[in-house]
């Protein structure tokens, strides 16, 4: 038999495509948003700290591909992503009546976006469609969400290739499982979501299971909406803020020993959504110090504020700051927003701490009790149980959406895990290894999940009769209020009144 034709990818090529990933759609955003003399300053400034970290990286380091395998990631991403709705192939979520929205102002209104509709400013986390949007003024929507599907299937592509290279994989087999277990990974919601149906907290029907909180309510008056999103179920949502975080996630992990790294890869985080960067900033945080207790202060300091660091902190973190706290929804200016515990402890009763108790056991914990064995010598290991145990108590805005995704860091890390215990132990035998047999059980039933939730768009199909089935009725946000709107509840989120009373709009934006 013929053996596959190889190509070697040297390592710091690939981080170098990671980075400008990241990096182009933020440049993009200084040049449209900013005064031209701070978007060429802070340009410089994070172009030169990108360098530096690029510069660090052993450029021996590479890795052999087969070209099949590799023509399996460019294929399988493309299909993955068109199966989610990004661009409008296939079935889309109500979240993106809003979404789609966001990409049409974007493209139809000049940079920064401030309706003379309404005079309101569109304040939100779109870094992740500017790419699509530069293409959507050129050649128009459709040609916006063409670029939005290559776009997001390239960031899928660049992920699988990190996690080629982190978990060291060696053949197409491994690749498959690797793809497949990402597609499908979730927690155990869909087990629980019937389980809830069974003793009458809800009737839920068919879907996905991971909202199986949402409808659960006891005479508090508070919401019981805890919910770590499926991989798959975050693409259909809020690809926006998932793709690059999964980026960053592998590089962290790929660096995790030189937390030199550490601040640059999390502040490139910030302008593709801030709930995320809450979520690696803690792990990198207590990381730092673990860190800390093996090598002292002295090397911990002199690593954590290197000159790659330093900058980067600079050209992202004030920018981005006062551009989000124009956001009515982050900066507490409207009622029930700002951050703070999603319920009050004196509103936890026996029913509410018997939903998280489940919640975590299922979400997270059952994978985490059968990887103690492999794992628990790790810190890294600790610090992801930590955070998803202390993430859903916690919101920001008027939802919880803070549970919903600051969590994506760690679920994706122990995902990681997962795979990473699976391919060890790629040839053990089943009836011989009962933790590989468990893990392989919770993950088919944990697949549920997806499967179900595809079932719901094979259903949107056959009822609306259309196909593809697009979300695209709210249009523009121009004529909006921020507050208050007749139609849709979730304006907040994405306007900010009277921007020019804002620091970000008064001193440093075009006009």
């Amino acid at each position: 038999m013929k053996k596959a034709k190889s190509i070697t990818i040297k390592f710091n090529i690939l981080a170098f495509f990671s980075l400008l990933y990241i990096i182009v759609p933020i440049l993009i955003f200084f040049l449209g948003w900013l005064k031209l003399p701070y978007a060429l300053t802070l340009i410089l400034m994070l172009c030169f700290s990108v360098t530096l970290f690029l510069r660090s990286i052993d450029t021996e380091k590479s890795f052999s591909i087969s070209k099949t395998t590799l023509w399996f990631i460019i294929f399988a991403s493309f299909i993955w992503i068109l199966s989610t709705g990004i661009g409008g192939f296939w079935v889309q979520k109500w979240d993106q009546h809003a979404r789609n929205a966001v990409l049409h102002d974007l493209i139809d209104y000049s940079w920064p976006v401030i309706y003379p509709e309404t005079g309101n400013a569109l304040v939100y986390y779109f870094t992740f469609w500017l790419v699509p949007a530069l293409f959507g003024k050129i050649g128009g929507w459709t040609i916006a969400n063409i670029v939005l599907v290559i776009w997001s299937t390239c960031g899928i592509v660049l992920i699988l290739l990190l996690l080629y290279f982190l978990l060291n994989i060696k053949s197409l087999k491994q690749t498959i499982v690797m793809f497949f277990i990402m597609v499908s990974f979730s927690g155990l919601c869909f087990l629980t979501w019937e389980f809830a149906d069974a003793i009458g907290w809800h009737s839920f029907g068919l879907g996905g299971g991971y909202g199986w909180t949402d409808l659960i309510s006891d005479k508090s008056g508070y919401g019981y909406g805890y919910q770590f999103t499926p991989n798959t179920a975050l693409l259909k949502w809020v690809f926006n803020q998932t793709i690059v975080p999964w980026i960053i996630t592998v590089l962290f992990l790929i660096f995790y020993n030189k937390i030199e790294t550490y601040a640059i890869l999390g502040v490139l985080l910030l302008p593709y959504s801030p709930i995320p960067f809450v979520g690696i900033f803690t792990l990198m945080v207590l990381s730092a110090l673990a860190y800390l207790k093996i090598h002292g202060v002295q090397n911990t300091v002199k690593g954590a504020f290197s000159i790659a660091n330093i900058t980067a902190i600079i050209s992202i973190i004030p920018i981005f700051y006062l551009f989000y706290k124009c956001n009515v929804a982050a900066n507490g200016a409207a009622s029930n927003s700002g951050f703070g515990l999603y319920v009050p402890l004196h509103a936890f009763t026996i029913k509410r701490i018997f939903v998280l108790l489940i919640f975590y056991f299922t979400e997270f914990g059952l994978y985490c009790i059968l990887l103690h064995k492999e794992y628990k010598k790790n810190p890294l290991f600790y610090f992801v149980i930590l955070s998803l145990i202390l993430i859903p108590n916690f919101k920001i805005g008027i939802g919880h959406d803070f549970c919903m995704r600051a969590c994506i860091p760690s679920l994706f890390i122990l995902m990681v895990f997962i795979i990473n215990y699976l391919l060890n132990h790629f040839y053990d035998i089943l009836y011989k290894n009962v933790r590989l047999l468990l893990i392989i059980i919770c993950l088919s039933f944990g697949s549920l999940s997806t499967i179900g939730d595809y079932l719901v768009d094979i259903k949107t199909i056959r009822e609306t009769h259309e196909f593809p089935v697009i979300a695209d009725d709210v249009k523009t946000f121009s004529f909006r209020p921020v507050f208050n709107d007749p139609e849709i509840f979730y304006t907040i989120n994405f306007l900010s009144p009277d921007p020019y009373s804002n620091a970000f709009f008064k001193y440093f934006s075009r006009q």
